[in-house]
């Protein structure tokens, strides 16, 4: 019997087949297949959340099958309340990216929604593996659809930028590979050979002589650096701005909504859960590493000209946030961390889908180029002022609610480094008001007098789904903390904090 988790891999890949085959007799019967798959796959993860909150321990893990039985390689999916929440933006995001691209794309339309749902496939097996050899399978699924994503639909430096976005990543993932198998091979001594993450976990606490906190810190270093790869974390960062500037809209809204948040996710499911003892010995190494990204971030968007690369960098500083509150230690900070996660994945999103349309609608994402943008442009130029509110954490929006709990978190871990990073409230907010200032608002640049505003439909779809989660999650956060509550007090007593 094929269980519900499974389903949620099996739509996107049956999708993508389908959609392929439809494609050749008709583009637009393709496109509403993949967005119908996207829809029901998104009503699968709504109907595992309410199965979870009557009865959260059996999704954990939900289904078990042995897979390679020599090697200890099992096909074992669970969802608890740090992954449900991602997988649940992970269906949502996808349905968006594909109602936006109804419009957007209008070359290889017959490959381009088979690879979004095969990306869909990867990130959300990333979300829910609870093998560490499956864990890793997915990890790298999700890199091949990306590559082409940028490499083919991107702007003028596609190739460069897709190469970059592909050696950069993979080298990460490589080092990450070489925790896994460390983890994996000492363990064998033990008596245990298995890739189960929740197996491995308890030889790790139970047998010091073997994973001694030396070798722990180590392979948490190792791990580490696939997830600071992908996030990105400074100075891993390099190749973020480049992919998001030529990747095509719907591409930079999966990356940044996405694939950023499984770097977030796996140092909280391989490094905390796993690596407990490391992590609290590294935890203030792992803040530093939050607060460099949160301030530098802030800082190079002061320079931006391209509103497309200033919401990339600023997507830099607020995965930091995520590093921030992890490395706290409590449980404000986790809930932080993983608020901030699904916050980020609807706002930056948001961000990008309206920089994409200033490029379609007005030519330009140059902030010279813009000026009295809400005149010509009102829905597009309200909607971005919502979207940067949003983000730079107006009280009401979900930004503000992720930044609270990281910041209060991480003050009972770190009194002076939080302060020291309070700073960055009054940055986020200048570059994102400077940059309104000069697009948004003022005289109508007389460049734009020959641009005409025409929403579709799907745009307007897109912004108003995207709209409305951002909004309500800032107004009633509870349902989202009491599910991520579930799981992080578990993740908390590992760590020893409280």
């Amino acid at each position: 019997m094929i269980g519900p988790l499974t389903v949620l891999l099996l739509l996107p890949l049956l999708g993508a087949v389908a959609a392929y085959l439809v494609g050749r007799v008709n583009l637009r019967a393709a496109k509403l297949l993949t967005i119908l798959v996207c829809f029901l796959t998104f009503l699968q993860s709504v109907a595992v959340y309410m199965d979870y909150r009557v009865r959260p321990k059996a999704w954990f893990p939900a289904e078990d099958f042995l897979w390679v039985k020599d090697l200890g390689i099992s096909y074992t999916l669970g969802v608890d309340g740090i992954s449900l929440p991602l997988v649940m933006l992970t269906t949502l995001l996808m349905t968006v990216a594909v109602i936006s691209s109804y419009e957007y794309i209008h070359f290889r339309e017959r490959e381009y929604y088979p690879l979004l749902l095969i990306l869909q496939m990867g990130v959300t097996g990333v979300f829910m593996a609870l093998d560490l050899f499956l864990f890793y399978v997915f990890w790298e699924l999700v890199l091949i659809p990306m590559f082409f994503l940028i490499g083919i639909w991107g702007g003028p430096r596609r190739e460069y930028s897709a190469v970059k976005f592909f050696i950069y990543t993979h080298i990460g993932s490589l080092a990450m590979l070489l925790g896994i198998l460390a983890i994996y091979l000492k363990s064998i001594p033990t008596g245990v050979t298995t890739f189960n993450m929740l197996t491995l976990a308890k030889v790790i606490a139970t047998r010091p002589e073997i994973f001694y906190p030396g070798l722990q810190q180590l392979i948490f270093v190792a791990v580490f650096l696939g997830f600071a790869f992908k996030m990105p974390s400074v100075p891993f960062h390099t190749w973020l701005p480049d992919a998001h500037v030529e990747a095509p809209t719907p591409a930079s809204m999966i990356l940044a909504g996405l694939l950023l948040k499984m770097g977030g996710y796996g140092v909280i499911r391989i490094g905390a859960m796993m690596l407990p003892e490391a992590l609290k010995a590294l935890a203030y190494a792992l803040a530093v590493f939050g607060v460099l990204s949160i301030i530098y971030g802030a800082f190079v968007c002061l320079a931006q000209v391209d509103i497309k690369r200033l919401i990339a960098y600023s997507s830099i500083s607020h995965m930091g946030f995520v590093v921030l509150g992890i490395a706290s230690l409590n449980i404000l900070g986790i809930n932080g961390a993983v608020f901030q996660m699904v916050s980020h994945g609807l706002i930056s999103p948001l961000l990008f889908l309206m920089s994409g349309l200033l490029l379609e609608k007005a030519g330009s994402r140059e902030i010279p180029m813009l000026g009295g943008m809400t005149k010509r442009f009102p829905v597009v130029g309200w909607v971005m002022i919502f979207a940067s509110l949003a983000s730079l954490g107006l009280p009401g929006l979900s930004g503000f609610i992720a930044e609270l709990l990281v910041f209060l978190g991480a003050y009972q871990a770190y009194p002076l480094l939080t302060m020291g990073t309070a700073v960055v409230i009054v940055i986020t907010a200048a570059y994102y008001i400077w940059m309104l200032q000069r697009a948004f608002f003022g005289p109508l640049n007389p460049r734009l007098e020959k641009y005409h505003e025409h929403v579709h439909w799907s745009e307007s779809l897109s912004m108003a789904i995207l709209i409305i989660f951002i909004v309500a999650l800032g107004v009633y956060p509870v349902p989202l903390l009491d599910l991520i509550s579930t799981t992080s007090a578990d993740v908390v007593r590992l760590l020893g904090g409280a």
